[in-house]
C-alpha cells in the first residue's frame, strides 16, 4: 500500500476468536467469485475498530463496531504517528476521528480465525503496519511434551491496500436526528418483508412511519398499474417495542431491505431498526 501519509500504529491482541468470527461473517459479501469477497475496510478510533463492507450491487452496507474492551487485556493500543492526527488528540483526546484505516486481506483472514475458532486458549496478536503495508498476525504455538519453558510463535503477514470507498454513512452518531426507532425480532421483519416477493430487487418500497397507528407500515403503489400494497405492523404484537415515532417515510428498493434483514440469520434475536430524518 503506497502511500506518502505518516500511518498511525495499531496493536491489538483477540483472546474470543469465535465472538471475532462472527464479526467478520457481518460483514461478509460474497462477489460471483468463487471464494472471493468485496472489500472489507478497516478503520480504527480511540473507541475501537470498525468493521465495513458493501454488496457488490451497493444497495446495502454493513458496518460492525468492536469496542476497545472487547480485546484481549487492555491491549487495545494506537500510537500516533501522523502530525494532523497528534495535533487534533492533544486538542480533544475524545476526538472519533479515523486514526487508521486500510482494506483487509479479508479472505486469508477469514481462513486463518476459521482455523483457530475451536481453540478456547488462542490468542491471536494484530498490529498494523509492518513492513511498510502488512498486516501482522502472531499466533502462540502450544509448548510441546508439557515444556512451557520455551515459548514459540507463528508469524503471518497478509499484505493491505490502501482503501478507496464511499462507506463513511456512520449512523448513528451524534447529530443524525432519529424520525423512529422499533425494537423486535428478525423473523418480524423477514416475514413482512415476503409479502413483497412480487416484486423485482429495483422496486421501490416506502418504509413509513407514523405517530398514530399503524406506526410502522410497508407499502408498494404502482400508479401505472393502480396497484396498491400495504402491510402494517400491529402495536401489540408480541415483541415488537415502538420506541419513537413521527410523521415520516422513505423510500428503499426491495433488494436493500431484503438484504439488510437476510444479513441476520438467527430469526430469534432482537434487533433495532432506527430511520434518520435523513432517510
Amino acid at each position: 500500500m503506497e502511500s506518502s501519509r505518516i500511518e498511525n500504529v495499531i496493536h491489538c491482541a483477540i483472546k474470543n476468536v469465535h465472538l471475532f468470527k462472527i464479526c467478520l461473517e457481518s460483514v461478509k459479501f460474497s462477489t460471483s467469485v468463487k471464494q472471493k469477497f468485496t472489500d472489507v475496510i478497516l478503520q480504527a478510533h480511540n473507541s475501537g475498530l470498525v468493521l465495513k463492507s458493501a454488496a457488490p450491487s451497493g444497495t446495502i452496507m454493513t458496518r460492525c463496531l468492536i469496542r476497545k474492551d472487547f480485546f484481549h487485556n487492555d491491549s487495545y493500543r494506537i500510537d500516533i504517528k501522523n502530525p494532523e492526527d497528534l495535533k487534533a488528540y492533544e486538542e480533544n483526546s475524545k476526538n472519533q476521528r479515523t486514526l487508521v484505516e486500510f482494506c483487509l486481506p479479508f479472505a486469508e483472514l477469514k481462513h486463518i480465525v476459521e482455523g483457530m475458532v475451536d481453540d478456547e486458549n488462542t490468542v491471536i496478536d494484530l498490529e498494523w503496519p509492518v513492513s511498510d503495508s502488512y498486516l501482522q498476525i502472531k499466533i502462540p504455538d502450544e509448548p510441546r511434551g508439557g515444556n512451557a519453558k520455551f515459548q514459540s510463535e507463528t508469524t503471518l503477514q497478509l499484505e493491505t491496500y490502501e482503501a478507496q470507498h464511499t462507506l463513511d454513512a456512520d449512523y448513528g452518531q451524534p447529530g443524525n436526528q432519529i424520525a423512529a426507532q422499533f425494537f423486535g425480532r428478525v423473523h418480524h421483519f423477514k416475514k413482512a418483508l415476503k409479502e413483497f416477493q412480487f416484486l423485482s430487487d429495483g422496486d421501490l418500497l416506502a418504509f413509513r412511519v407514523s405517530t398514530a397507528y399503524p406506526k410502522l407500515s410497508f407499502i408498494y403503489r404502482d400508479d401505472k398499474y393502480h396497484r396498491y400494497h400495504s402491510l402494517q405492523f400491529n402495536d401489540n404484537m408480541e415483541d415488537f417495542v415502538v420506541k419513537q415515532s413521527s410523521d415520516n417515510q422513505a423510500l428503499y428498493t426491495y433488494e436493500s431491505l431484503r438484504l439488510a434483514f437476510s444479513r441476520v440469520q438467527s430469526d430469534s434475536l432482537l434487533c433495532i431498526v432506527t430511520l434518520y430524518m435523513d432517510g
